[in-house]
């Protein structure tokens, strides 16, 4: 690929004097002032922009700083060489100040190196854009999260309709359960990033030691877990079944290097069986998210139980009939639904919407 030289100068004679110094190292292009040499430069990138000092519409060094202003919207480097009588100061925005008594000398071995070094500097940053587009692309295929090594979002996703899927064809309910770390941001505020993964890290291994074998724990972050399970019906996806590993998790003081970190922590689920035709995914997550903001101001285990008319409407989350139960300490009511217990007269715990 041949190399290419643009020269602004402030008459053609001038320029040509230049670009006649530089033949043979590339195509060169010579413009009469350094407006129009920008506008050729906007239309197409150069490896090499050699200016004089002073011309008639802006100096060398704004037509400098102009043409890194073009090159941070297109992403390319060009070398800039400027020639003057006097050496001034000058940023970043030049490369290299070649004095005009010494230019015809100098100008030739000066424009191979900078050719060379510009061509290479722009190799460079393609490479280092196509490792940060694989990255990306890497990162939205991933399904595991850094910190914790769970399963992150997007996982948590697929496996939520994949256990959608079977209590469909087998009969049950889905449970989405999500444990939020309260103030996580306070951690990392006084501490450190490292001391926040590390305080994570400890919780998410003390969830899974709660939950059963073939519950599914993943972290949503920051600081939220989410927990997929299949049960046998809406029964077990009540706030006094997972009372356990809510006390479980918010009692424990957890080792990090800076010592044992006591943390406030929220607990919110979304369940639905089969009759009801459950809902996307995305729905039953959003749904989640939401009360969990209320669990953290609450104190309290937040519980959504779809109905089937919210799973068949199509209206935004927020006007959907459900039973939402908000409640600490649930036996009686868990009791009485399995038929085994009557609850005593007094006001319920349960506070439903509809």
């Amino acid at each position: 690929m041949q190399a290419t030289i643009l020269v602004a100068s402030a008459d053609a004679a001038a320029g040509q004097v230049v670009a006649e110094a530089m033949r043979g190292l590339g195509s060169v292009s010579v413009c009469v002032g350094a407006v129009s040499a920008l506008q050729k430069f906007e239309e197409s990138s150069t490896d090499l922009n050699v200016t004089h000092q002073t011309m008639d519409d802006m100096s060398g060094i704004e037509f400098a700083e102009s043409v890194r202003e073009i090159e941070a919207d297109t992403g390319n480097f060009s070398y800039i060489m400027v020639i003057g009588d006097e050496l001034e100061a000058f940023d970043g925005a030049v490369n290299q100040w070649l004095p005009a008594s010494e230019a015809d000398v100098l100008l030739p071995s000066a424009a191979r190196a900078a050719l060379r070094l510009a061509l290479d500097t722009q190799e460079l940053r393609d490479k280092n854009a196509a490792l940060r587009r694989l990255n990306t692309e890497l990162e939205q295929g991933q399904l595991q999260d850094t910190i914790t090594g769970l399963g992150n979002r997007r996982f948590a996703m697929q496996t939520l309709d994949d256990t959608i899927r079977q209590i469909e064809a087998r009969v049950g309910a889905v449970c989405f359960l999500m444990i939020g770390i309260m103030k996580l941001d306070e951690v990392s505020g006084q501490y450190d990033q490292t001391i926040s993964n590390e305080l994570i890290n400890a919780v998410s291994a003390r969830i899974q030691n709660l939950v059963r074998p073939l519950d599914v724990v993943t972290y949503l972050g920051p600081g939220r877990f989410a927990l997929i399970l299949n049960q046998p019906s809406m029964a077990q996806c009540t706030a006094e079944c997972y009372e356990r590993i809510y006390d479980g998790v918010r009692l424990k003081s957890y080792k990090t290097a800076v010592g044992y970190l006591e943390i406030q922590v929220g607990m919110s689920l979304c369940a639905s069986e089969a009759e009801t035709g459950a809902p996307n995914p995305g729905r039953i997550v959003s749904i989640t998210e939401r009360n969990l903001d209320e669990a953290h101001r609450s104190g309290a285990i937040a519980v959504h139980h779809l109905t089937q008319a919210f799973a068949q409407q199509t209206r935004p989350v927020t006007d959907a009939p459900a039973a939402t139960v908000v409640a600490k300490h649930a036996r009686r009511e868990f009791a009485w639904q399995l038929g085994k217990e009557t609850p005593e007269p007094g006001p319920s715990r349960f506070t439903q919407s509809k």
